[in-house]
């Protein structure tokens, strides 16, 4: 099962894992994994089952926890991965990764302060967590804080310097703050790392539409 998920040979790794469950229907890690499989297949609410009853076999199983908190998330059900998230956080409080998690499900409930908090939590735990200090300066960033936002940008790509996102929010910040030159190459970067992230060519060709450079706002459409 575990080699065939490996492989990307989904179906094969759960009738595998499934074989395995007639034999030994109360194995924990086995049910974790079908999990796993089921989240890499894209079936979030399978996945979630399967972590469930995972965590019913063994309930401080912390990697069940993390990932059914990262299912719900990826399924949209944000304030269900939240208390996830939290409950996982009770059992491990050193996991930088999970309180950028965390943020993100709050960033994307639109519950900024509480997002801003985690990810800076993040950080304190890990300077070294680009996530986190990109997640943050999306919060300025949507705050209107553009300065602040730049200052973020620039230490997630000082981290991790083949980010296209990372390029990308750091050029619209340049951009609206009129530093164009320095959004220009900004843009370059983001989509040379990138080139097939549409959003981030018709963000580059925005910024020369909004400085009535027509021809090179139509050159980069093309």
């Amino acid at each position: 099962g575990y080699y065939y998920d490996k492989n990307s040979q989904f179906e094969s790794s759960i009738e595998a894992y499934d074989k395995y469950l007639d034999i030994d229907p109360f194995n924990h890690s086995v049910w974790y994994n079908i999990g796993i499989t089921y989240n890499r297949m894209g079936m979030f609410e399978k996945a979630i089952e399967a972590y469930d009853y995972s965590l019913v076999l063994n309930g401080e199983f912390l990697h069940a926890h993390f990932n059914k908190a990262n299912a719900l998330a990826n399924n949209n059900q944000f304030e269900e991965a939240i208390a996830c998230y939290l409950e996982y956080l009770e059992l491990d409080k050193e996991n930088d990764d999970a309180y950028c998690y965390l943020a993100e499900c709050y960033l994307n409930s639109d519950r900024y302060p509480e997002a801003l908090v985690n990810y800076q939590h993040a950080i304190r735990i890990n300077k070294e967590n680009s996530s986190a200090w990109y997640g943050s300066g999306l919060i300025m960033w949507s705050e209107g804080e553009l300065l602040q936002a730049q200052t973020f940008f620039k230490k997630a790509i000082s981290i991790e310097d083949d980010n296209s996102d990372f390029w990308a929010m750091d050029a619209k910040v340049h951009a609206e703050l009129n530093e164009n030159q320095e959004a220009i190459e900004s843009f370059e970067v983001a989509t040379m790392l990138e080139p097939e992230n549409i959003e981030n060519w018709l963000s580059y060709s925005e910024m020369f539409y909004d400085i009535e450079d027509t021809d090179r706002a139509i050159q980069v459409l093309k």
